[in-house]
């Protein structure tokens, strides 16, 4: 997967699931949306070579991290991922 790409980007908003909050003030989404529009912009920018994840999917309901974990397994970056929530971690390398 190569950030920046119409197709890239597609694939991200439906990991995130932020094509529905699209028009919604920012004040008025909850946590996990939140984190998923921050989650957005930070994976947007083209051909990321390394990704620091640090607690990023921590506000996120179960099906979204997992989508966005998919999403972020896809590229080619290196990923460092921090976490305590360890569900579906037993796939990685």
């Amino acid at each position: 997967t190569e950030g920046g790409s119409d197709k890239t980007l597609d694939a991200l908003e439906a990991a995130t699931g932020v094509s529905k909050l699209r028009h919604r003030d920012t004040s008025a989404l909850s946590d996990g949306q939140r984190r998923a529009v921050q989650l957005f912009v930070a994976l947007a920018p083209p051909k990321l070579e390394v990704i620091l994840l640090d607690e990023a999917c921590a506000d996120l309901d179960a099906l979204v991290r997992d989508r966005v974990l998919t999403y972020v397994r896809a590229t080619s970056a290196t990923v460092l991922y921090a976490t305590h929530v360890f569900d579906g971690l037993d796939e990685w390398p």
